[in-house]
């Protein structure tokens, strides 16, 4: 089918919108679908890709811009969930139908025809493979290709490379990419070009519904929307996450879609000009912004990585210099160090207020003078004024970021600029849940620091064009502080050596963290009083500074002080403990727990902000259910170096990407 007759025929067929979301919405129905996609020829070069967008699909692309992106290439989105197609056709989008990977696949594999079409199946089991193959050879396709892919395939790029030569090469027509979301729809996204001109369509469970491995929901369940419910049923363990804590994002997906609606330029009955191959790729212009330059100003120079806060922000500055841009980094040092390239030692000074006292006695009574905040008194000086105003003076910086909540203080002296702000906690909040306990002194000292943080967030949250926020929860904070434009940073673990490696296990319980941080501590207490009792049997090291006063307090608890090699500590024991119970933002020490490869048991509150963990993590909450979690993992021995770190860890290097484009278009 030529240019011409292709576009005529998607006229006919699937009138496309931006009105939702921000993509394209297919308005045919399933059977008008499964025609056009059995008559016409994919138009271009490479593979025209066909998602099914469902309420899990929106909410994982608020925290997955690669997802997003994958969406936005797309060549055909139907609304597959029910509440997405109710809120679409609510905004006005004329949907003909909700349309279901698992209407779709039959009724497209109804009209399918040996003598012309070719499709290919990639499925997630052997079983689903078998019968599928049983099903074809019935219908007169006796040698169609069904391929199991092992698991970790999508960052496996040998295997990746291989099963795209094999799809090309096969002369694919119609390829059906069913392991799962957003698995399929990345891999299919990124490997588009090289599978060739087909449909390739990411169905999810379709294939094992057509295979009969799985049930679908009965007829009335689907007709009112409920196969929520019955795949819920079928799959509580599984599933309860994601019905019934991740799926409240969607309402704060839909905001963010009311919200942007009129910045979009878009209406409820506006609908987009017919796509074309351009609109299918990544334009030249917008493959690179050009290198930029950038001014990193935090509170501290982070290439010591001693503390979460040092972690998140080398990972920020060295992921921007990946990406080409150039990134000087202005802070403090603690005495002894000298700094590295690319940063300016403003000066050294303590930074664990505990080991000087006389200092945090000084900054205090200034705060209080000046009526400041403690935590920005600690950083404001005349000598960071000095090395910002040269390095202002020295070239014009493209991009400036405010890192820490704690550098507000420095507002004034950045008018004019490209204002990025990265908050690691909602610093308000954090202080509020503090003020709650100890002495009554104690708690008005840090229920001042909550208000006067409080208002130095919301003050960053008007002031910089552009936030950069680690969680869901601190995002929706600052967009209801009134921020621009809010990004989520999906943080990686450490960085592990190359040739890193899991060895014989020298004791069954690790724990490591900075002790002398409150939040950490609490944690600590928690786990010592309430689960080791429990678990007398277990060897237990503690590493990091801050628990030396625990030596000797318990007979199967081994008090190690600061290790060497976080890594190498971890990875010495048979299962890594995360009893976190207090404390903001994302817990830096449960992404590289879950990084090292061993068995994690961790509380509900350490694992807040991270998702698609592997099944080696177990999470609870009660002592009792802690101890029992480290008893059955300790005994399961599953420990194994997935690909879930390197996964984690390109979807940031993605997010960051999108990220400075989403400021340089506001």
């Amino acid at each position: 089918m030529g240019a011409t007759g292709y576009q005529e025929e998607w006229r006919r067929v699937a009138r496309v919108s931006r009105a939702v979301f921000g993509m394209r919405f297919s308005t045919a129905g399933t059977q008008s679908l499964a025609d056009y996609l059995a008559n016409a020829s994919p138009h271009g070069q490479w593979a025209q890709l066909l998602f099914t967008a469902n309420l899990d699909h929106i909410v994982k692309m608020r925290g997955n811009a690669a997802f997003r992106a994958a969406y936005e290439r797309a060549a055909f989105v139907t609304a597959d969930g029910m509440p997405v197609y109710l809120y679409a056709r609510l905004r006005g989008v004329p949907l003909e139908e909700r349309v279901t990977g698992a209407d779709l696949l039959p009724a497209l594999m109804a009209r399918l025809d040996a003598a012309r079409h070719r499709p290919f199946f990639v499925v997630s089991d052997t079983e689903t493979a078998a019968r599928i193959e049983a099903r074809l050879a019935e219908r007169g396709f006796p040698d169609v290709p069904v391929a199991v892919p092992p698991f970790g395939f999508e960052t496996d790029e040998a295997y990746s490379s291989a099963l795209a030569g094999r799809i090309a090469s096969c002369g694919t027509t119609h390829l059906f990419f069913c392991v799962g979301a957003p698995k399929s729809e990345l891999w299919l996204d990124r490997h588009r070009e090289a599978i060739g001109p087909c449909f390739a369509m990411a169905l999810g469970a379709a294939a094992n519904f057509w295979a009969g491995t799985a049930r679908r929901a009965p007829q009335f369940m689907q007709s009112i929307g409920a196969e929520w419910i019955w795949r819920f049923l079928c799959e509580p363990r599984r599933l309860f996450r994601r019905y019934f804590v991740d799926s409240w994002a969607f309402l704060l997906a839909i905001a963010d879609d009311l919200l942007l609606r009129d910045a979009r330029g878009e209406s409820s009955g506006h609908y987009g000009s017919l796509p074309t191959v351009a609109d299918f790729s990544v334009s030249a212009e917008e493959k690179g912004m050009g290198r930029l330059a950038i001014l990193f100003l935090t509170t501290v120079l982070p290439s010591e990585r001693r503390t979460g806060g040092e972690i998140v922000s080398a990972h920020i500055a060295d992921a921007l210099r990946d990406l080409g841009h150039e990134v000087r980094v202005l802070g403090y040092a603690r005495p002894g160090y000298a700094g590295h390239e690319g940063e300016v030692l403003v000066e050294h000074r303590p930074i664990e207020t505990r080991d000087a006292p006389l200092d945090a006695a000084r900054w205090l009574a200034r705060a209080f003078i000046g009526r400041n905040a403690y935590s920005i008194q600690k950083y404001a000086g005349r000598a960071y004024t000095a090395a910002l105003k040269d390095a202002l003076a020295e070239q014009a910086w493209n991009r400036i970021i405010l890192d820490h909540s704690q550098m507000g203080w420095l507002l004034p002296h950045l008018r004019g600029h490209h204002l990025i702000h990265v908050s690691h906690n909602c610093e308000g909040q954090l202080y509020a849940g503090q003020a709650k306990e100890g002495g009554v002194l104690r708690r008005i000292i840090y229920a001042r620091e909550a208000r006067l943080m409080g208002e130095m967030d919301a003050r960053l949250a008007r002031a910089a064009k552009s936030v950069w926020t680690l969680t869901e929860a601190h995002a929706a904070a600052f967009r209801e502080m009134g921020a621009r434009s809010v990004s989520i940073l999906p943080v990686p673990p450490m960085p592990l050596p190359e040739d890193f490696r899991l060895l014989p296990p020298e004791c069954d319980v690790a724990l490591l963290g900075t002790w002398s941080w409150g939040p950490n501590r609490a944690g600590l207490d928690w786990f010592l009083e309430r689960v080791v009792p429990l678990v007398p049997g277990l060897h237990i090291q503690i590493g990091g500074a801050g628990a030396d006063d625990l030596r000797g307090r318990f007979a199967n608890v081994e008090v190690l002080g600061r290790v060497p090699d976080a890594a190498a500590f971890l990875a010495a024991a048979r299962v890594i403990a995360v009893p976190s119970i207090a404390g903001e933002g994302l817990q830096i020490k449960t992404l590289d727990a879950i990084a090292v490869g061993r068995p994690v048991v961790a509380t509900g509150f350490a694992l807040r902000g991270i998702d698609g963990l592997p099944e080696r993590v177990r999470v609870a909450d009660s002592p009792q259910a802690f101890a029992d979690a480290l008893l059955e993992a300790r005994n399961a021995g599953e420990a194994a170096i997935d690909n879930w770190r390197r996964e984690r860890r390109e979807r940031f290097r993605i997010a960051l990407d999108e990220a400075l484009r989403l400021h340089e278009r506001q």
